[in-house]
């Protein structure tokens, strides 16, 4: 039983992504506030399967930074790729409010990964922003936690594993505390 809690937990841990799925529906509301690093991609393109680990490396590192890492699906969201007039795959912007910038460099983790510092660098006010704007940012992130799993299934579904698993590891642990006490009177 403890065996199949366990793989449930690391299974739920091991699938979640940080990169948040990008849409007509969502986009303009995710990324309103703060700073987004966006990969525009088609699923058949054999250059965004090769970005899509750097992708997720990237996200990763970059979590609890003020820069989240988004990605469209501009094959099937055409409104999206005109609208960002999406010419090939994989193209990657930084959407900072009104301001959209063009990323040209390679594709390697760590000319990303500078890409984004030296924007940062660039644009200060990002790295300092005041205690009411932290705050905001925190129900915003809370609100957009909410949105990407109502919006993604896998990540819904990775959710409810990991705490059926949790309560079911609890329970578990509960009823066997309770065994070896009477055990042990």
């Amino acid at each position: 039983m403890m065996k199949i809690v366990l793989l449930l937990l690391a299974l739920a841990v091991t699938s979640a992504s940080d990169v948040v799925v990008l849409d007509s529906d969502n986009f303009d509301r995710l990324t309103k506030e703060g700073v987004w690093f966006i990969k525009f991609y088609a699923p058949w393109c054999v250059h965004c399967k090769r970005l899509a680990p750097v992708w997720e490396k990237l996200a990763k590192e970059l979590k609890g930074t003020p820069v989240r890492v988004g990605k469209v699906d501009a094959d099937s969201d055409s409104e999206l790729a005109e609208r960002f007039a999406i010419q090939h795959y994989p193209t990657l912007k930084i959407v900072d409010g009104k301001k959209i910038s063009d990323y040209s460099g390679e594709n390697s983790f760590e000319a990303l990964h500078k890409h984004v510092h030296d924007y940062l660098q660039k644009n200060k006010s990002i790295l300092n922003p005041s205690k009411q704007t932290r705050s905001g940012n925190l129900l915003s992130s809370i609100r957009d936690f909410a949105e990407q799993l109502a919006s993604d299934s896998i990540g819904l579904y990775t959710t409810i594993v990991f705490f059926v698993g949790f309560f079911i590891g609890v329970l578990a642990g509960v009823l066997f505390a309770v065994r070896e006490k009477d055990k042990i009177m």
